[in-house]
């Protein structure tokens, strides 16, 4: 599969950090079978990132073969709470669709903040990317891996605290793109 350099990015990623950190136990077999599509797009217009978030999302609906999608918006903001924002419309747009039982989002960026979290906090860590990008998943699947899950609740604390006993030195390995490790 032929990706260009976003893409590429988001993959590494995808492959050292949340795989090789196991940060979501339930990546690494659909990413073995070839069942998540990365796809960027460079378009800056709002009304054509919806646009190809939509084609994304009839890509995945339309696909017995896919169970997730990476949709990387390179040129979306870089302020966090405003993509946070565009990631909450296209959630609505699920519901005006009657999608809403059928997909949901997770929104990825790197300057992600938690709610109830300092901006300078490592649990940022879990949900910051390369590159702005929503996460596709099927709720089905979801649904399926947190019944599979003996602890799903504890996934999120888990990962907090795995960050958090990473040396500066993994930091930067694991996430060379942000540029704020000391």
């Amino acid at each position: 599969m032929k990706m260009n350099s976003a893409e590429k990015e988001v993959h590494d990623w995808l492959f050292k950090t949340v795989i090789g950190l196991n940060l979501c136990p339930f990546a690494k077999k659909p990413y073995n079978e070839g069942q998540i599509r990365i796809k960027s797009t460079n378009k800056k217009n709002k009304k054509e990132q919806i646009d190809f978030f939509l084609d994304e999302l009839n890509t995945l609906q339309q696909s017995q073969n896919l169970t997730t999608s990476l949709v990387i918006f390179e040129n979306a903001t870089k302020d966090f709470f405003k993509f946070y924002e565009f990631e909450q419309n296209l959630s609505d747009m699920l519901y005006e669709l009657s999608l809403e039982e059928t997909f949901q989002l997770v929104s990825f960026h790197p300057k992600f903040i938690f709610e109830q979290e300092d901006k300078n906090s490592l649990a940022n860590y879990v949900n910051r990317s390369p590159l702005p990008l929503i996460h596709i998943l099927r709720s089905k699947d979801i649904a399926l891996a947190l019944e599979e899950s003996k602890d799903a609740e504890a996934l999120s604390f888990r990962n907090q605290k795995k960050i958090e006993n990473l040396s500066a030195q993994e930091l930067r390995y694991y996430f060379p793109f942000l540029k704020d490790i000391k």
